[in-house]
């Protein structure tokens, strides 16, 4: 199993709106995706930070999720200030 772990920093008091509008875009996409267990959406409203955390079966399409994500990063791009951080684990112990 593979986790994803995306980054990203809203504009002061956009966490709710880019959670509201990755729900509504990527979400639907990712359910689509071979491999696609969980995701989940969260917010450090102290530090205005949030992140997603994607759990899959296997790495997923990196060419695919690329491109959402691009797609994705314009429709925010009012509401976030430069490019998410991504990184990929695999996940060796689950409790």
């Amino acid at each position: 199993m593979y986790m994803r772990i995306v980054r990203a920093a809203p504009n002061e008091g956009q966490a709710d709106e880019l959670a509201r509008r990755w729900e509504g875009f990527v979400l639907p996409q990712m359910r689509q995706q071979s491999g696609f267990r969980h995701a989940y959406f969260s917010i450090d409203r102290s530090a205005n930070r949030t992140a997603v955390v994607s759990l899959w079966d296997t790495l997923p399409d990196e060419a695919g999720l690329a491109a959402m994500v691009e797609a994705f990063r314009a429709q925010v791009a009012d509401i976030v200030s430069g490019p998410p951080e991504i990184v990929d684990y695999e996940v060796v112990i689950e409790a």
